[in-house]
């Protein structure tokens, strides 16, 4: 497959769409629900907000329940060498990277693992997620990925960047229609402006997707209704405690 220019910004509309619409399971683990918005207010009572973060409590209680103890590696063919080869090289920094892999699935339905090459010269890999990266498959039953982006900004840059990886090289681009300020509009192309690229030496795409599922869906999607009606009622409460809590009733020239 020929990747042009028009195919990587397909690519990025798809990757704006899903960080949209998956931008929710984020708000959702750092405790931001849409009771801080949707509580109905009213002049006339306390309007305490509660929330209950159990999408955090979901998550980190089953990556800490599957990946409390570091994945080991055993070959079934004797192959001792590589074993040893992989304990070298990826011993000192894997436990935390399959935990945080393991922890952006539960959130997103699935996350993404970008191998590169250290500035030591060795084998690392770090996790994106779905809210800044896309993978592109052939749509074959082996899904191989044809393309992968990835977007992001650097510190005190308002410029946001795109890195697009093929089989064997690394194109860098500059979103000019895009920054922190002034985000893309829905219906609006971005305009990438080309800057350089360089080989890597994966002979493949080296983003590679690890769904949580089947249906690539967050951990808590199906019960988000329910963690919305605990807060509100639970609110409703707390704020209704809080207004009676000092009232009294006082009754004159009559008997109970």
């Amino acid at each position: 497959m020929q990747i042009t220019e028009s195919i990587i910004i397909e690519c990025l509309n798809e990757l704006q769409s899903a960080a949209i619409a998956k931008q929710k399971y984020a708000d959702y683990y750092n405790g931001n629900h849409s009771i801080l918005k949707n509580y109905a207010m009213q002049e006339s009572r306390s309007n305490q907000k509660l929330i209950f973060n159990f999408p955090r409590k979901f998550v980190d209680n089953e990556v800490g329940y599957l990946l409390g103890k570091p994945v080991n590696y055993v070959s079934k063919s004797d192959q001792d060498e590589a074993i040893h080869n992989i304990d070298v090289h990826m011993s000192h920094w894997d436990k935390e990277h399959n935990l945080q892999l393991r922890k952006q699935s539960e959130i997103f339905g699935e996350s993404y693992e970008l191998n590169y090459i250290d500035s030591d010269g060795q084998f690392s890999a770090t996790v994106l997620s779905p809210l800044n990266a896309y993978v592109l498959e052939d749509g074959t039953a082996e899904r191989n990925v044809l393309l992968g982006l990835h977007k992001f900004t650097r510190r005190f840059d308002k410029q946001v960047y795109l890195d697009v990886y093929t089989d064997h090289e690394i194109l860098h681009y500059t979103i000019s229609s895009d920054d922190k300020h002034n985000p893309i509009k829905q219906n609006q192309a971005p305009e990438l402006k080309y800057i350089g690229k360089h080989n890597h030496i994966f002979g493949r795409v080296p983003l590679i997707s690890c769904p949580a599922n089947t249906e690539r869906k967050s951990g808590f999607h199906d019960v988000i209704s329910l963690f919305d009606a605990y807060n509100a009622l639970n609110s409703d409460l707390v704020n209704e405690i809080a207004d009676h809590r000092n009232a009294y009733l006082v009754i004159e020239n009559a008997k109970l």
